[in-house]
């Protein structure tokens, strides 16, 4: 059984800030309380399918633009937000896969819990 939250397990708020800042957009409120929360929990968010470190999210080109936050411990496979999406709360996932980008979750906070 896991220990309980702690404080250290997420990302401050002038961390995701200076992420935004980077970026050049505010993260949804999904993905700032997820890596509020445990986005340093390594053993919550490294094992499979792991999450990308908050300073090292990226966007890419695909789709028109797509903010990816997790990827297959293996590279085979990449977790996305379409940055048409970005403004809201909590907005649709997208993976990658052998055939391309395809949805894959409805809202962004499921895909904190969803195994992928």
């Amino acid at each position: 059984m896991g220990r309980p939250l702690e404080a250290a397990d997420g990302y401050s708020e002038s961390e995701r800030a200076a992420v935004e800042a980077e970026l050049g957009f505010e993260l949804p409120a999904a993905v700032r309380e997820g890596y509020a929360l445990f986005g340093r929990r390594h053993d919550l968010t490294q094992q499979q399918d792991p999450l990308v470190p908050a300073t090292g999210l990226y966007v890419t080109d695909d789709l028109g633009g797509i903010l990816v936050f997790r990827h297959e411990n293996q590279d085979c496979a990449f977790w996305a937000i379409p940055l048409a999406e970005i403004e809201q709360d909590d907005p649709p996932v997208v993976v990658e896969s052998r055939d391309g980008w395809i949805p894959f979750l409805d809202r962004t906070s499921l895909a904190w819990v969803e195994p992928c």
